[in-house]
């Protein structure tokens, strides 16, 4: 087995330039209908909301976030509701026939559409958080120097101590400073 010598710094680097998500779901369990339809905005609306503070809280802007509304419909008596876009009933329909079709290779027109649920997701792009600038980032040139780094932990940035990998014995423990 081969495992790259900065495997744990890629991984950090993975972490850090994918983006933030933040996703709800409520059930509705309503027969689709026209009327219907304000209900299931003013729901998502809710809950876009709760996602939103949610992003807050991960130091995400959250009116940089991209959001998706959907509604899970499903025919009346069976289990499966599959997602499509929010939007104008005829078009939720087509959305919902042409999946129910892919995925079942039949449709039940004679059956009652039910919207089971609606959900939210906002994703923040990970451009945005791989750009933001780092207060005192030299880290580059303090690794070299072999002492410490910056980084970023519980909220704030401090100086970590830099232990080279070949340094390290079974064992080892570093303690980062508060």
């Amino acid at each position: 087995m081969l495992i790259h010598p900065l495997a744990g710094v890629l991984s950090a680097l993975g972490l850090g330039l994918a983006d933030v998500t933040a996703m709800r779901k409520t059930t509705v369990e309503a027969p689709l209908t026209h009327d219907l339809l304000p209900l299931l905005g003013s729901t998502c609306d809710g809950l876009a909301e709760a996602a939103r503070a949610e992003l807050a809280q991960q130091v995400v802007d959250p009116s940089r976030a991209a959001i998706v509304r959907r509604v899970h419909l499903k025919y009346e008596g069976t289990d499966t509701a599959l997602p499509v876009p929010l939007g104008p009933s005829a078009g939720m329909m087509s959305d919902f026939e042409a999946a129910y079709r892919q995925h079942f290779s039949f449709l039940m027109r004679d059956r009652t559409v039910v919207a089971e649920a609606v959900s939210v997701e906002l994703t923040s792009a990970s451009e945005h958080l791989a750009s933001t600038e780092r207060p005192g980032s030299d880290g580059e040139n303090r690794a070299r120097g072999g002492t410490s780094v910056r980084m970023h932990a519980g909220g704030t940035w401090r100086d970590a101590p830099l232990v080279r990998r070949r340094e390290l014995a079974q064992g080892h423990v570093s303690a980062v400073p508060p």
